[in-house]
């Protein structure tokens, strides 16, 4: 991962800017999943656009509660990572300990 956008991306989670949420990049709610925060600080793959899951919710590059996989490998996160950040934050890591995980493991 380039060091840079992780960077940004660590200061982002822990900004305070972004409302957590889970199972979604972001929710009709703007609630935001730690990868979602992701597509946001990178804006890889265009802006979020307004589709139809279950709900009206946001899709980041077609996708709705994962990133896909042009925009992790862009990002340099492999699927491994992915999937981790994803468990982590649907399991109620807080945006700032999944920051932590970032900086010691990306």
């Amino acid at each position: 991962m380039n060091a840079q956008f992780r960077d940004r991306w660590v200061a982002a989670l822990r900004s305070g800017k972004f409302e957590q949420g889970r199972y979604r990049l972001r929710s009709s709610e703007d609630k935001y999943c730690c990868l979602g925060v992701a597509c946001e600080v990178a804006r890889i793959g265009g802006d979020y656009q307004r589709g139809w899951d279950y709900d009206v919710e946001w899709m980041y590059d077609g996708h709705v509660g994962t990133l896909s996989y042009d925009v992790a490998s862009a990002l340099g996160i492999d699927g491994n990572h992915v999937e981790m950040l994803a468990s982590m934050n649907d399991n109620g890591k807080s945006f700032g300990e999944i920051a932590a995980w970032i900086e010691e493991n990306c």
